[in-house]
């Protein structure tokens, strides 16, 4: 059962996914190549999402790929495991652009709580300079 809601709601997450994906490459490249510095861990995080999004984009399609032919699947825990390292955007385009474990509803409680883990940890660490400001003045 697919509704107009389903399909808006579906719609809104995988566009979060892109654009989390390319704001992490593109606050990764900042902190690189110019004086915009955040600190060693939002550093780390913005790489590790950037690494791992497409990685994980891959493995879902690798194991939508093996499920279609009966091969030996990419376990479950493999897929939460590279979400939850910051590959999370991957797995949600993964999801919309392979239709694959869209239907098993443990797996989508277990991503959208990785989700919104990371948007948590994401807001953050691009609000946490903001309050620091406040604070020394």
């Amino acid at each position: 059962m697919n509704t107009g809601l389903t399909t808006k709601f579906t719609k809104a997450w995988t566009a979060l996914a892109v654009i989390w994906a390319v704001g992490s490459l593109a606050l990764l490249l900042s902190s690189l190549f110019s004086s915009f510095n955040p600190g060693f861990l939002p550093e780390v995080y913005w790489l590790a999402v950037s690494i791992l999004t497409p990685v994980t984009f891959l493995m879902f399609g690798w194991d939508k790929w093996k499920a279609k032919r009966d091969s030996q699947r990419i376990p479950e825990k493999t897929l939460y495991l590279l979400s939850l390292l910051g590959g999370w955007p991957g797995a949600v385009m993964g999801q919309k652009t392979f239709r694959h474990k869209t239907v098993k509803r443990s797996f989508r409680t277990v991503l959208t709580v990785i989700v919104l883990l990371h948007v948590g940890i994401g807001l953050l660490l691009v609000l946490q300079p903001l309050f620091a400001t406040e604070v020394n003045t």
